[in-house]
């Protein structure tokens, strides 16, 4: 683009540079040859003295003279030009001076001079632009081809020097590209040229091998805490099973003991409920960490499995649940995920809320949103980016009990199932939490496919 605007202005100078000195020359070499002319004419002119004027006067080729007497009598050169094409400007001219004007004849462009010579005749010269304009012509081809040798040249040395130079730069382009992607084991080819390339190549190798080796870790770290995590909630199921069935019963004769030893029976029965359900909780994430249960979707009425869910759970006597949801909705997912993933924001509702929860459901696009809201303090802002988080529990929740895990639960089991759970506050106070899972209109398939909806 460069190499074409630089030489397309240069070809521009050089053509008005040309042109203009070819149109100064041509005016030039006219007067001094009209000059000759008048110089030439003779005292008394009629036609034999007017054709040895032309005669004497060396005209150059394609050049018409006009003389015109005091009296009214012209001359010509031409049978095709007369005194009706000289224009009246050019008669008016005092002897010695000369006056110029252009003119287009029978589809030909003249320069026409006008001089006054001997016996103030006056002497009106045509000369022919033809030449000057076919030489003019010549030059603009001439500059113009150059123009396109060079604009081609250098788009082909662009095309090959840039190929050579970009190359690597798209080579390293796709690699980072495919690394993000997950492609770990993406590299360059280092040529054995220590060029700025083949330093970058190397480089760039370098610090592919160290993000591979870092994810590597980072993976096996992250599937050593897995099974931790499995293996210590699986040791503890056993013996926590055994614990849990005797605190229902110290629970059940929790009257018949002692007035001192109640309170901490009591506290003791709790502490095992709550260990058992954090057992529970851990080996749940575990297994959906590592995918172990597969995802049994089917075809499910929305209202009658939000009912469902609801009736099962066991909220307190103060809390009042609302349902509500738009006719004919079909929902894809796993009935026992879906009881879980919707069991679990409305049993946090009602732990955080005040007492009334409203659960609606509606369809947008190929997706089925069920809505739950509760009438609480809404979320603060230091726990909103974090409520999904694993073990995270604010100083509210603390003080009411739960793992911290139940939200991250309920999430992994939605995206399980082509779906997922977004929190938002409200602005008349309490808290949104919004179940997207993929719609269906077919209800009777007995087992659709997320993926293909």
């Amino acid at each position: 683009m460069t190499a074409a605007l630089s030489s397309g202005l240069l070809a521009a100078i050089t053509y008005g540079a040309a042109s203009g000195y070819r149109w100064r020359n041509f005016r030039e070499m006219t007067q001094d040859e009209v000059r000759v002319a008048l110089a030439l004419s003779p005292r008394t002119l009629d036609a034999s003295s007017f054709e040895r004027l032309l005669g004497a006067y060396e005209k150059r080729s394609g050049t018409d003279t006009i003389a015109i007497t005091a009296e009214g009598r012209v001359y010509s050169s031409s049978a095709l030009l007369g005194a009706g094409d000289v224009p009246p400007a050019l008669l008016d001219g005092e002897p010695g001076a000369l006056k110029f004007t252009d003119v287009d004849h029978d589809g030909k462009s003249y320069v026409l001079v006008g001089g006054t010579g001997a016996s103030e005749v006056h002497y009106v010269f045509f000369f022919s632009l033809d030449q000057l304009e076919s030489s003019l012509a010549e030059l603009r081809a001439v500059l113009l081809s150059g123009w396109l040798v060079i604009v081609i040249g250098s788009l082909a040395i662009g095309h090959v020097v840039a190929g050579r130079t970009l190359r690597p730069v798209r080579q390293a382009a796709d690699a980072a590209a495919a690394l993000a992607g997950g492609l770990l084991d993406t590299r360059l080819d280092v040529t054995d040229a220590k060029d700025e390339f083949g330093v970058w190549a190397e480089s760039f190798n370098t610090m592919a091998d160290a993000l591979e080796a870092k994810i590597d870790e980072l993976a096996r770290a992250a599937e050593r805490e897995r099974q931790f995590t499995s293996d210590v909630a699986h040791d503890l199921r056993t013996p926590l099973t055994g614990m849990a069935a005797t605190a229902v019963l110290l629970q059940d004769h929790l009257d018949d003991l002692p007035e001192a030893s109640r309170r901490p029976v009591a506290v003791l029965v709790n502490d095992v409920a709550r260990l058992k359900d954090l057992v529970l909780d851990l080996l749940e994430l575990s297994r959906l960490d590592a995918g172990a249960e597969p995802v049994d979707a089917e075809a499910l009425d929305v209202a009658v499995a939000m009912r469902a869910t609801i009736d099962s759970l066991k909220l307190p006597a103060d809390i009042d649940v609302t349902v509500t949801s738009e006719p004919g909705l079909w929902v894809v997912a796993a009935r026992g995920r879906f009881r879980r993933v919707l069991g679990n924001l409305v049993a946090n509702a009602a732990t955080h809320g005040r007492g009334a929860i409203t659960v609606s459901a509606q369809q947008r696009g190929s997706e089925i949103i069920i809505e739950v809201f509760d009438d609480g303090p809404g979320i603060p802002d230091d726990d909103f980016e974090r409520i999904f988080d694993r073990f995270y529990k604010s100083d509210e929740s603390r003080a009411a009990g739960g793992s911290g895990l139940g939200l991250a639960i309920a999430r992994e089991h939605a995206r399980a199932q082509h779906g997922d759970i977004t929190a938002a506050r409200r602005p008349e106070g309490g808290a949104r939490f919004a179940l997207t899972l993929p719609a269906t209109t077919d209800p009777s398939d007995p087992d659709p496919d997320p993926d293909t909806l």
